[in-house]
């Protein structure tokens, strides 16, 4: 066995958002706070920073999470690491072992067929909403994204990349709660593909093909065209469908 920008925790507590970036290929992980965040409480703090590294999979599913080695890693307290994994398990990425601790929430077949069923449902709708609300400037930073995605020249940053994109478009149509299920959708899609990314699909990994996606995407929010935003991302999360299964070895 996904960018966006995972957002802190508690609205409008707590806004910073931290851009996700690909696990270091040296296998080691970031030893920082994340940058940018200095204006919320420690437990904020670590709690995106440990969201930050599952989302990655520099944590991995099924890991098991020592507090006193986190708490060294971001030189602060057992206090502020515990709340977070606390709020991490509220949002079941963490799971709490009676007298053992807390493991990463692993990801089974189950829970990947699941995810991708859900987007299903709700990523048209969510995305046919943000072409209706969307505003030139937050076009203009697709864009831009789009571009970074184009110009990656490894299969990890592509995937961060494109749940990047994804968050974006979501933003953009209001925060509902289908966007937040959704956030937290994409959060473990990332997980999936960052994990399978060297396991290829039915017809192998085709980039040119999410290219196509986004630039097909990207000109339906230009035109506010709810209906085709829609249809295009009801059609790609079908794509995506069949290459999950496809690299579990099943078939539509």
């Amino acid at each position: 066995m996904n960018v966006q920008p995972i957002e802190a925790r508690g609205g409008a507590r707590a806004t910073t958002s931290v851009t996700l970036v690909a696990p270091p290929k040296n296998g080691t992980a970031a030893s920082a706070l994340p940058p940018g965040t200095e204006g919320l409480s420690l437990t904020d703090r670590v709690y995106l920073a440990i969201k930050d590294d599952i989302a990655n999979v520099r944590l991995q599913p099924g890991e098991t999470i020592i507090e006193p080695a986190l708490a060294e890693r971001f030189g602060v307290s057992k206090t502020p690491v515990r709340e977070a994994l606390r709020l991490l398990a509220h949002e079941d990425l963490v799971l709490i072992l009676p007298r053992k601790g807390y493991v990463v929430r692993p990801l089974g077949f189950e829970d990947v067929v699941e995810i991708f069923a859900l987007r299903a449902v709700l990523q048209p709708p969510v995305f046919a909403e943000a072409a209706r609300r969307r505003l030139p400037h937050q076009v203009m930073q697709l864009r831009e994204i789009w571009s970074r995605f184009e110009a990656a020249d490894d299969r990890a940053s592509e995937v961060v990349i494109g749940q990047q994109f994804n968050m974006s478009v979501t933003e953009m149509a209001g925060p509902t709660r289908a966007v937040r299920i959704l956030h937290g959708l994409f959060l473990e899609s990332q997980r999936f593909w960052l994990l399978s990314r060297h396991v290829p699909g039915p017809d192998g990994w085709q980039k040119a093909d999410d290219l196509s996606y986004y630039e097909r995407l990207l000109d339906t929010l230009e035109r506010g065209d709810a209906d085709a935003a829609g249809q295009v991302a009801a059609e790609y999360v079908g794509v995506l469908q069949s290459r999950v299964l496809g690299s579990m070895g099943l078939h539509t």
